[in-house]
């Protein structure tokens, strides 16, 4: 998902205030939203961890990584692991560290599968993270060696001393240490004989390549950097006609470009290489969801111009349900790919209810409610969806769990408080029907149909349908 650099410092600013306030849920909500659509930015990664952390503290976890961990963990960090995909490896490792964010087996397979995927940034500091309390960890200082092994043979150099220190006879490190001294004498010999004799064209060539490196891994781009990013990485695959990543990475830049149709041919490209990665399909199926959105939003631009226009509203109606339609045959593979995903749950029963198909979405619900950034989100439809079906008991204590920490009246604040309304109108609750209603209306005194809903209460008239 695209996201352009003044949305996501207004991500950034509310979230800061929601820690501030103290809702927690919401600004874990908000740093997952960039994510998605940054995930390799490792600023907000911390702030993410940093936010888990506390929640786990307050609740009464240890601050402290745990060296065992419960045989379900290990299981499922081993499975992830056998299927050789780092992609489901670096998720899997995500829902682990959002119920337990100081598992060390989690961080560690987090580290390894994001340097893998080349997301460097959030290696780094997954691995820094580690050593913060685990300063002795051979294993992570080992894979920052690697790390910088080609990138900054100082940095490279620390890490290997450390272990060296830490386990004097480990030969990989002598080894390394002695390759890393050979190599920065080296170097220093190159430029010294480049500033000797005028021949800056090697060293004006690395200039370039760092640069390209900084062009592609920015966060936020601007249009123009992202046409940059794109024409580096097709010199880059140029080289490397089979590097499936950098064909992936180079479809996300054309899908924040909007060149839908190009981001579908570099995925393609990418299909024909591994024709058995699943995320390849799903994001292939992203970019068709995209395309629909762009349609919708064309035809209710239209709409908008011609609003008496028959055609017009028919035509937007149609690619709504299409839109729906596909997105729920979606999904549902996703589902079934990777059942412990509790945001591909969420989105699932989304859709499910979107077009009616309640029951089904009740479920999905359900399982969505244990994911900490869709908690909120998915207790409010499971009130709404049990309303419909008319278990207002079930319905009410739904809505009463995501009323918990919840200060403030925006649209989350005030649909808890609609459906609790209507919840109370059923029960025959009537003036906690009104104190809900009021509520609403000393925020947003047009939301919904809550002014004539009042007026019916004071006229002791039967309540009407809820509005949607």
């Amino acid at each position: 998902m695209a996201m352009d650099p003044g949305t996501v410092e207004k991500l950034r600013k509310k979230a800061g205030e929601a820690v501030g306030a103290k809702n927690y849920d919401y600004a874990l909500q908000l740093y997952q939203q960039i994510l998605a659509a940054y995930p390799d930015s490792a600023a907000d990664r911390k702030y993410l961890r940093t936010v888990q952390r506390k929640v786990f503290l307050e609740k009464g976890g240890t601050g402290t990584f745990g060296k065992f961990m419960g045989k379900m963990t290990l299981a499922k960090i081993e499975a992830a692991k056998l299927s050789k995909n780092p992609q489901k490896i670096f998720e899997e490792a995500e829902r682990i560290l959002e119920r337990d964010p100081f598992n060390l087996a989690a961080l560690k397979a987090l580290g390894d599968a994001a340097a893998t995927l080349h997301m460097e940034e959030t290696a780094v500091y997954t691995y820094e993270d580690i050593l913060e309390k685990e300063k002795d960890d051979v294993e992570t200082l080992r894979a920052l060696g690697h790390f910088w092994f080609e990138k900054d043979h100082l940095k490279a150099s620390t890490y290997f001393e450390r272990i060296r220190k830490i386990i004097p006879e480990d030969k990989e490190a002598h080894q390394a240490i002695r390759d890393l001294a050979a190599r920065t004498t080296m170097k220093q010999g190159v430029e010294k004989a480049a500033l000797e004799t005028g021949d800056y064209h090697d060293m004006l060539k690395d200039k370039r390549a760092a640069s390209k490196i900084e062009d592609q891994q920015r966060v936020t781009k601007t249009a123009d950097e992202i046409a940059k990013a794109i024409a580096h990485l097709r010199e880059d695959l140029a080289a490397k006609p089979k590097d499936v990543r950098l064909w992936m990475r180079l479809a996300d830049e054309q899908i924040k470009a909007k060149a839908f149709a190009e981001a579908r041919e570099s995925l393609l490209k990418a299909q024909e290489i591994d024709n058995a990665n699943l995320t390849i399909r799903f994001r292939l199926g992203d970019i068709a969801l995209r395309e629909m959105d762009a349609q919708i939003a064309a035809a209710e631009e239209a709409l908008a111009r011609n609003p008496a226009d028959a055609m017009l509203k028919a035509k937007a109606a149609e690619l709504k349900a299409k839109r729906l339609t596909s997105a729920i045959d979606d999904y549902a593979e996703r589902v079934k790919a990777y059942p412990t995903d509790l945001e591909l749950h969420y989105r699932y029963g989304e859709v499910l209810f979107k077009t009616g198909r309640v029951k089904e979405a009740i479920p999905e619900f359900q399982h969505a409610a244990n994911d900490p950034k869709r908690k909120r989100a998915a207790l409010i439809y499971l009130g709404n969806a049990f309303l419909r079906e008319g278990m207002v008991e079930l319905a009410e204590s739904q809505l009463v769990k995501a009323l918990e920490g919840k200060f403030t009246m925006d649209d989350e604040g005030k649909l808890i408080h609609y459906h609790l309304g209507i919840v109370n109108e059923k029960l025959k609750r009537f003036d906690k029907a009104r104190e809900a209603y009021q509520k609403i209306l000393a925020a947003d005194f047009n939301y919904k149909d809550v002014t004539e809903r009042l007026k019916k209460l004071d006229a002791g008239e039967a309540p009407a349908a809820p509005q949607p």
